[in-house]
This record gives C-alpha cells, structure tokens and sequence, in this order.
C-alpha cells in the first residue's frame, strides 16, 4: 500500500507526458522540488487540470510510485498569474522566480522558509499595486532569498536579515532601494558560481 502525501505546492511548470498526461513540476512545502505524473490531465473532461496552471497555489495530494511521483489530487488555493491580469510586470518576476527554482532546487529537499517567502511574494502582488521601482526592488528581495535559503550567498553577515526572511511588506521592499546595487551585484556573482 502507498502513503499519500498531503502538502500545500506550487505549479512551477509541466510538459505533456503520453497520451493525455503532463509532467508536472512542484514545489512543495513538505517535500520540495517533486516532479509528478498527472494522469489524464490534458483531456477536456479532466478536472484536475483547472488546479494546475503555472504558478497555481494548491493542495496537492501525491504518491511515490516505484518510479515516479504520481498526483492523485489537487484543489486551488489561488492562481497567482491568472489573478494578476493586466499586471505583467508582477507576472514577469513570478515567471523568472519560477525558472530560477526549477534550476536551483534539489530534488525532494524540504525548504519551508523559501516556500513560505515565494507564497508570500506572489500574496503581495495580489494585495497592491506596485511601482516600477517597487517590482525592481521585489524582485532583487525574492532572488537574494532564493539563493540564500538554498545556500548560494554564503554568509552575506551585512545583509542576513533582509536575506534570511519570509515576508514581503512595504517595509522590507523599501529596504532594498539603499542597497540596490551590491544586492544586484552579490546576486549576479553568485548566479555566475551557480554556472547558470
């Protein structure tokens, strides 16, 4: 008998697999990156496929098959990029968040506090309206934590704790404009060590 593993996931991308199936591409709060089988999913009578667009905040339920990671089920929380429609400055930072963490997470290692910071970034796309230099400044917080959490950075000691947090709020973006420069610059310096 298979255990089903429940866990709060993002959509980070698919591919089509077979016949009417897609390879789905989670980054899971419990279990981290996990590449799932969905069973049928691309056909017109599936209902499964309404809950796994990109960049859809869901419940998954998964099972480890001999092989392979299998979705039985998956209900929306919310769909960051269909809510933000008419942004695409917001849909912009949430595309290059997701391709970043598709090459740097490791497979079914967890990492809460990052899950928790990204569900956090797209949360406060949906809750205002941002400025040019806000998105700028948003994306330069989410990428810095990215590659901290997942052990990029070192040990920045001057920027540990804008880089080590979870939230997004008006008071950690504003944090960013003074810094702008070296964060960008320790970024790009770690993405080149990264070989990405």
């Amino acid at each position: 008998m298979y255990h089903l593993y429940h866990t709060p996931a993002l959509v980070l991308g698919s591919s089509p697999t077979g016949e009417g199936s897609r390879t789905v591409e989670l980054f899971t709060r419990e279990l981290g990156l996990v590449s799932a089988r969905a069973q049928g999913v691309r056909l017109a009578r599936s209902k499964l496929r309404y809950h796994l667009t990109d960049f859809s905040y869901t419940d998954a339920w998964l099972v480890r098959g001999r092989e392979v990671w299998r979705l039985a089920n998956a209900v929306s929380r919310a769909n960051f990029f269909s809510e933000l429609v008419g942004d695409s400055a917001a849909r912009a930072v949430l595309a290059r968040a997701a391709l970043l963490l598709r090459r740097l997470l490791p497979p079914e290692e967890k990492h809460e506090k990052l899950f928790d910071a990204v569900v956090s970034c797209a949360a406060f796309f949906q809750s205002r309206t941002c400025s040019a230099g806000e998105f700028r400044d948003i994306e330069i917080l989410l990428a810095l934590r990215i590659l901290f959490h997942l052990g990029y950075l070192g040990e920045p000691k001057e920027f540990l704790e804008v880089a080590a947090g979870e939230s997004f709020g008006a008071f950690e973006i504003s944090s960013i404009a003074p810094l702008r420069r070296q964060l960008v610059s320790i970024i790009n310096s770690s993405l080149r060590i990264t070989g990405l």
